[in-house]
């Protein structure tokens, strides 16, 4: 087969399989901050779990968190539904579910059961508590390392399924 002829049928062959290899899209920076708002949500839920002692008053914290912000919890709920099914990583429920599951999971392994975690849990809830309910988003990134504008977020459902 000459050069061009060999050329062109890579060419071809590389635009037919182009589509079938592509990664899913990203999220945007608005999908992004969804995504961080839910971590830290899952972050303070698993804390009112872990540091349970009445002593350290999070579970009360955590329920005025959850009072406070449940308009935003439940708009944040359908963002990330959208930006799911936008990239192809969660076009049903379940599969939302276990985007959802998959973030807690990774909470909830790396939280240590320690007097520290513990404070600094309940001092996150009592900033949160203090802000203006805008400021959900704002604090939620501050506290999640989830890069705003990299396609790293939109790989974790990939990877795990």
């Amino acid at each position: 087969m000459s050069g061009l002829k060999t050329l062109l049928l890579c060419g071809v062959l590389g635009l037919s399989a182009g589509p079938a290899l592509a990664a899913p899209p990203c999220f945007t920076p608005s999908e992004t901050a969804a995504v961080q708002v839910r971590q830290f949500h899952l972050r303070l839920q698993v804390a009112a779990l872990k540091c349970d002692d009445p002593a350290w008053g999070i579970r009360d914290r955590y329920n005025g968190y959850v009072s406070k912000f449940s308009p935003a919890l439940s708009s944040n709920a359908r963002a990330l539904r959208a930006a799911l099914k936008r990239t192809g990583q969660a076009r049903s429920e379940t599969q939302f579910d276990r985007f959802i599951t998959r973030l807690a999971n990774d909470v909830s392994l790396s939280a240590p059961s320690s007097a520290e975690y513990c404070h600094q849990h309940r001092s996150m809830l009592d900033e949160v508590l203090a802000a203006p309910r805008e400021a959900l988003p704002a604090i939620a990134a501050q506290h999640e390392t989830t890069p705003a504008a990299s396609c790293s977020v939109a790989r974790v459902a990939e990877r795990r399924n």
